[in-house]
């Protein structure tokens, strides 16, 4: 696994088309799961400032509050989660996350 490899590849992808919410999702998870939260935060508003609508990267925008400390913001997204896209992988993913909050 070489995180950055990967990195450099899908923003050589984005720079060509900024709009690949694929992409996007791609950088969220190699950030997050590198612990760069602002940077997968970043990647996360992008995706959304494309469809504020999309459930997964709502849902992810609640992972990454939830690791900053901030879980009273994630607490919110992933009860709008519930709301607004009840029957989706990210509403399940959401009640899970709720109910591990602590």
């Amino acid at each position: 696994y070489q995180p950055e490899t990967a990195t450099k590849i899908l923003e050589d992808i984005l720079a060509k088309d900024k709009k690949r919410i694929d992409i996007l999702l791609l950088l969220t998870m190699v950030n997050y799961n590198l612990e760069n939260y602002d940077k997968a935060e970043d990647y996360t508003k992008r995706i959304l400032a494309i469809d504020k609508n999309h459930s997964e990267a709502n849902y992810n925008l609640g992972a990454i509050y939830a690791e900053q400390g901030r879980k009273e913001d994630a607490r919110k997204i992933w009860e709008s989660i519930i709301k607004k896209y009840p029957n989706t992988q990210a509403s399940k993913y959401a009640v899970m996350a709720l109910n591990n909050l602590k």
